[in-house]
């Protein structure tokens, strides 16, 4: 049983790491191969790895085209075109949801993270906290705490606490949303639990 919970845990780490470079290696190869017969035949040399600054470039013109009104249309155009589509909708929806909720406008839903004894007394767990509650029967404050669960942040579990029951974390947020992505393999040094 523990060799089978070991090759799990190791597969739940590589496999998005693995997924993650051929993805970038398949768009970085493609753009590649279509830039450099072009820019060898228009300026009569070529440009090997022409690719990779493509790919960036490309990135940042559709940060820039999602951000403005028709850029938000092409991207509902593609969510309702692609959302039809059997595999890909599933494929396009997951991914999107990924980027959106540790982007930097899902990032704002994070308000800091904190460390709390869940799921039973003795464990920690690092989560996020999204909102407040007041006003309880018994008058207390309650804060509500998004607790992803690795290697796939982007599912979880969402508990509402009483605030004295959760400590601040002497890290950032992007530290501990690193922290989550990569299964605690990245941990800040000087975090005080």
């Amino acid at each position: 049983m523990n060799i089978r919970n070991n090759l799990l845990a190791g597969a739940a780490v590589i496999v998005p790491l693995v997924v993650t470079f051929f993805v970038l290696r398949f768009l970085f190869q493609t753009l590649d191969a279509i830039l450099e017969p072009v820019l060898g035949w228009l300026l009569g040399r070529s440009f090997p790895g022409l690719g990779l600054v493509a790919l960036l470039v490309l990135i940042y013109v559709a940060g820039i085209a999602a951000r403005n009104v028709v850029g938000r249309w092409l991207t509902g155009l593609a969510d309702r075109v692609l959302g039809r589509v059997p595999l890909a909708g599933t494929i396009y929806s997951a991914t999107r949801r990924l980027v959106e909720a540790f982007g930097p406008r899902g990032a704002v839903a994070f308000q800091r993270a904190v460390v709390l004894e869940y799921p039973r007394p003795g464990l920690r767990t690092l989560g996020f906290v999204t909102g407040e509650v007041s006003g309880g029967d018994d008058g207390r404050t309650y804060v509500n705490v998004f607790i992803p669960t690795p290697p796939n942040p982007t599912s979880g579990v969402m508990v509402i606490v009483p605030t004295e029951d959760v400590r601040d974390v002497s890290i950032s947020l992007e530290e501990a949303v690193q922290m989550v992505f990569s299964g605690g393999v990245i941990t800040p040094g000087a975090a005080v639990w």
